[in-house]
């Protein structure tokens, strides 16, 4: 994880993979994969999630699905903003996580996918 200094809330930046041994239908278990990440991103119903975009997105040689988000807490109304790239190679699930706050800068937004890019995935 890398967190950027600055008016709170920091950008923050996290690179997730999980061990996954593909058996043939990696598009049903990338979806499968994006709904788990979708679900709990809601805490139980302690925020509200709110697709902005999506669009099928490779990096590093993967195909994958990169989606844009607005979290809302219930609790006080705070929103974040979720950037996500999601993956599936031979051998892992992937994901890219980068959190801003709603009103993203020009320089934050460069971030994602200067990361993206930089990948070196096997």
């Amino acid at each position: 994880m890398v967190v950027a200094p600055g008016t709170p809330p920091p950008a923050v930046l996290q690179l997730f993979f999980a061990p996954y041994q593909s058996e043939g239908n990696g598009t049903a278990a990338l979806k499968e994969f994006i709904g788990g990440v979708e679900e709990s991103l809601t805490g139980g119903g302690q925020a509200t999630l709110k697709r902005i975009s999506s669009r099928p997105r490779t990096v590093g040689g993967i195909k994958g699905t990169e989606r844009l988000y607005n979290l809302t807490l219930n609790a006080n109304g705070a929103v974040v903003r979720l950037q996500y790239w999601y993956g599936l190679s031979k051998r892992n699930l992937l994901s890219v996580q980068f959190t801003t706050g709603p009103a993203t800068s020009a320089s934050q937004k460069t971030v994602f996918d200067k990361t993206l890019s930089s990948l070196k995935i096997k």
